[in-house]
């Protein structure tokens, strides 16, 4: 059985390297980014914002996303995945497992 109940949706993703911009652009661009979200997840955005040095640059990364619950649909798509994955793997190894058994056990 699938355990899995959310996704996190990507909004947004970049590294700004030793850019500055200003508060209103910083408002303008987180706005423009959401603009995509449907309005009943915005209150679930998560922003992101890290900022490091190296080798004496700075640089900043920005991730936007939101959680929301996976859809029944998605669930079995998911768990047929799953079951196509499992039955694919086996398959492969009853082949490797017949590869080795002639190789190993066979005339020869």
């Amino acid at each position: 059985m699938n355990k899995y109940t959310h996704e996190k949706m990507m909004v947004y993703e970049e590294e700004y390297f030793a850019e500055e911009l200003n508060i209103k652009s910083w408002i303008a661009l987180i706005k423009e980014k959401i603009k995509n979200v449907p309005r009943h997840h915005r209150k679930d955005i998560i922003i992101k914002i890290e900022g490091d040095e190296a080798y004496r640059d700075s640089f900043a990364s920005i991730i936007i996303y939101y959680t929301r619950l996976i859809t029944d649909i998605e669930k079995e798509l998911t768990a047929d995945k799953i079951e196509r994955d499992r039955i694919r793997m086996e398959d492969q190894e009853r082949e490797t497992l017949a590869k080795l058994k002639a190789k190993y056990e066979g005339n020869g």
